[in-house]
């Protein structure tokens, strides 16, 4: 009796052995839930992304900016300079639905002075860009820019306040908003619907 319990015993070792060894073998030190994972959640994973579409902009017309005596919808932002102003031109707002990108006239006004920028947001990028300038009461209208970039949004958070722009109007989380969207946020609806909105859809870097 006692020979076969020591064999069985062997036996049990051999396979604890085996089975450390397995194990060993395939856990990622790297990885903070590999041991949580199911063996075909585990490895290397080959992606073929030759036939992906890559993204591209869609062809830009810039529209008319708005009239100085044209029904602008203020919108609060925190992060402009003291004294300045913010509106949306809600008959410029649209989304494009090939490039997925957020086109609006936003005014800025401090005092007698007013100037209005024709913009562009990629909410799943997070970039906006500018892509033509000017004063809505000078005659010439407007002047394109001269070589339009997408910047990133919300790296430097004190006084960037396309970010705020981004976050408490034109998108939610990665997603663009609609005209209903953007028009209820612009009225504080969204905000009070939602109050944490900002925590739960925010993507923005946590850079101080």
């Amino acid at each position: 009796m006692s020979h076969l319990l020591r064999r069985f015993a062997c036996t049990l070792a051999g396979l604890a052995t085996l089975a450390s060894a397995a194990s060993a073998a395939t856990y990622d030190s790297s990885d903070p839930y590999s041991r949580q994972r199911a063996p075909n959640e585990r490895g290397t994973f080959e992606y073929d992304d030759s036939g992906d579409k890559q993204w591209s902009e869609d062809k830009v017309k810039v529209p008319p900016p708005p009239a100085e005596d044209a029904g602008l919808a203020e919108v609060r932002l925190d992060h402009l300079p003291k004294g300045f102003r913010a509106y949306l031109d809600p008959a410029a707002v649209e989304l494009n639905p090939v490039d997925r990108v957020l086109r609006y006239w936003l005014v800025v006004r401090s005092g007698s002075a007013s100037t209005a920028t024709y913009e562009g947001v990629n909410c799943s990028s997070r970039e906006y860009k500018v892509y033509a300038f000017g004063d809505p009461r000078s005659p010439e209208g407007f002047r394109p820019a001269r070589t339009p970039q997408w910047q990133p949004v919300g790296f430097v958070r004190r006084s960037d306040y396309h970010w705020e722009l981004f976050d408490t109007v034109l998108c939610s989380g990665t997603t663009p908003r609609d005209a209903s969207g953007i028009a209820s946020a612009v009225g504080g609806y969204y905000q009070r619907a939602r109050p944490l909105s900002e925590y739960s859809e925010n993507l923005r870097p946590l850079i101080p």
